[in-house]
């Protein structure tokens, strides 16, 4: 899925390097495509494949949440990686190759589809491209108040999201409650928290 709409980050480059591989990182330059992202936001987590052996060419999958707006169609998907994906890490300049396991929660990504896209929510679909566009602190602040937080009664998990271009960590809660929400605090290591009320939240059985 191409949108029309040219994006900077994605301009950096013109071509694609044919014989570039996805399962091996490289020093030269890399060359990513011109395509217009369908989503740009921050990686909320990052999944891996640990079945042997692994199903098809699938590396793992990766949730990004972003908002809608400037050419965007999207602000939550569920992205599938295979070893087609074309990675690129940006963050020092130009781009150069990136592995699976060079992804990172609170990472800034942009990523374009390819193929079917599932209209569930989030999405779900394939990337044929990632390009890693920043590195932020968030998810390491997350996990160091991850058990303060889940002490709350009431809360009912965490997560990572984009508000105003900027990450933010959200923090579920079981319903909508004052004195709740007046237990969880507005800022954590300078990163600012919303809440957002999704109910229980049950772990699927094994």
């Amino acid at each position: 899925m191409i949108l029309a709409a040219p994006v900077l980050a994605w301009s950096l480059a013109l071509s694609v390097v044919a014989a570039c591989s996805t399962s091996s990182a490289s020093n030269r330059p890399a060359q990513p495509s011109s395509v217009s992202p369908d989503i740009e936001g921050y990686v909320a987590s990052v999944s891996g494949i640990r079945a042997d052996p692994r199903p098809a060419d699938v590396l793992g999958s990766i949730l990004i949440e972003g908002e809608l707006g400037r050419g965007r169609q999207f602000d939550r998907a569920s992205v599938t990686i295979r070893e087609a994906t074309r990675i690129y890490d940006g963050r020092a300049g130009e781009p150069v190759e990136a592995r699976f396991e060079d992804l990172e929660v609170g990472q800034r990504v942009q990523a374009a589809f390819t193929g079917p896209v599932a209209e569930s929510y989030p999405v779900q679909a394939t990337a044929s491209q990632i390009l890693i566009l920043e590195s932020t602190a968030i998810g390491e602040a997350m996990d160091r108040h991850r058990a303060a937080l889940l002490s709350i009664e009431g809360v009912v998990g965490l997560g990572i999201a984009s508000r105003d271009g900027e990450p933010v960590i959200v923090v579920y809660l079981e319903n909508h409650s004052p004195e709740l929400e007046g237990k969880v605090p507005a800022e954590l290591e300078g990163f600012r928290i919303v809440t957002e009320v999704t109910g229980p939240i049950e772990a699927w059985p094994r």
